[in-house]
């Protein structure tokens, strides 16, 4: 495109985890960084091994099998959401 800057930040160059040192790749933002990890404890949740492995972690109790993928993929959104915001729009990190 015309318009892209060779000189602007890619998304994966934008580092916003409490950890400057990470790289914030999509297991990351999903899974291994501080703010995934408190995600997925609030919720009650086993934090996933990896992204691949998340489809086969052990339904919540109480949640239909069928409906697993649909609240997993709901998660994972919302994680790059709140990452987004803080990247794009300086959002704080949430309490």
């Amino acid at each position: 495109r015309a318009d892209f800057d060779q000189d602007q930040p890619h998304w994966h160059d934008l580092t916003i985890c409490v950890n400057p040192l990470t790289h914030e790749d999509a297991a990351h933002v999903a899974i291994l960084c501080p703010c995934a990890i408190q995600v997925w404890a609030l919720l009650g949740l086993q934090q996933p091994h990896s992204i691949n492995l998340l489809w086969d972690t052990t339904t919540p109790v109480g949640l239909d099998i069928n409906i697993w993928p649909t609240v997993a993929l709901a998660i994972l959104w919302k994680l790059w959401d709140s990452r987004n915001a803080r990247v794009f729009r300086g959002d704080p990190l949430p309490p």
